[in-house]
């Protein structure tokens, strides 16, 4: 067994704008699992928000090199638990080796992934089409290129109202936005009524992850003031509202993302999905084989 890694700059076609940051290119690392002439491949992009770069990536991975090419695992499952203690910090590095070793270990048996999870690739859920902040015309513009169900609009600008309307204007489809920390108690419970009538199911992130006060404050109005009904996190002192519109607070989102028994399912990856796996992200408790974990960003 021998485990390679590199790092790739991936361009983007449109430059990609959220509330905090924005880039043309994506960097991304590379994860190649190579056993008896048998190639099992990964990867996991940074993530400034998270503090997450190439080389701290490439640093975790290194540093279990040893028990990779050890030989001593033979699934995933064995794998992703000996490496719980060293990447505990980093994720994203496991999330990348997670997957180059549920690559190879399905071509070791014959099978692609999904056959071995006894999934049906016909079934399943459907998953977002994002459009990063930009003007409202090239927003629109970028909508317009791929007639999706379900579109995630990036927010958290002076104009956020003015650009669901107009994006309203161009599709039918389900809307999500994610203001990406970037909006005010007062902003979230003002924007919520009109974002509603206009087809948006979800808020995400509307607040500063360390607000906890605020989410506490936000929960509790929307709650009262759309008739929501709020839902817990059985662990934390979190939750978020399922009703006309539901309000994703971080800190659940980040347990998700951390706890392997709940970790994102890659039944819901496809084209146009973000990979955030905040709290629209799906999770499926019910399969008895377990599942590919992975760190999302």
């Amino acid at each position: 067994m021998k485990v390679h890694f590199q790092g790739l700059d991936l361009p983007l076609k449109h430059r990609f704008t959220i509330a905090h940051q924005s880039r043309e290119v994506q960097e991304t690392l590379i994860v190649t699992l190579e056993e008896n002439g048998l190639i099992g491949l990964g990867e996991a992009t940074s993530n400034p928000f998270y503090g997450i770069t190439l080389e701290s990536m490439g640093t975790y991975l290194e540093a279990f090199r040893p028990i990779i090419e050890g030989g001593n695992w033979d699934s995933p499952e064995q794998l992703w638990a000996l490496g719980r203690a060293t990447f505990q910090s980093n994720r994203f590095a496991q999330c990348a080796l997670d997957l180059a070793a549920w690559d190879l270990f399905t071509k070791k048996k014959g099978e692609k992934l999904y056959e071995y999870l006894g999934l049906n690739p016909k079934h399943i859920p459907t998953t977002n089409f994002t459009i990063g902040i930009d003007t409202i015309e090239k927003m629109c513009a970028k909508l317009r290129e791929v007639n999706w169900p379900i579109y995630k609009i990036k927010l958290g600008t002076d104009q956020d109202l003015e650009i669901v309307r107009e994006l309203r204007k161009h599709t039918k489809s389900i809307f999500r936005v994610d203001a990406n920390c970037a909006w005010t108690v007062d902003q979230a419970i003002s924007y919520s009524e009109e974002l509603a009538s206009l087809g948006v199911e979800f808020i995400e992130q509307p607040l500063a992850k360390d607000n906890l006060e605020g989410n506490e404050r936000g929960v509790s109005l929307l709650q009262t003031s759309l008739n929501c009904r709020r839902e817990l996190h059985p662990r934390r002192r979190c939750g978020y509202l399922q009703g006309p519109i539901s309000w994703g607070q971080h800190q659940a989102s980040k347990d998700r993302r951390n706890h392997p028994r709940t970790a994102h399912d890659p039944r819901s990856q496809g084209i146009g999905h973000e990979n955030d796996g905040r709290l629209h992200d799906r999770v499926f408790s019910r399969h008895k084989r377990h599942r590919p974990h992975c760190s999302l960003t």
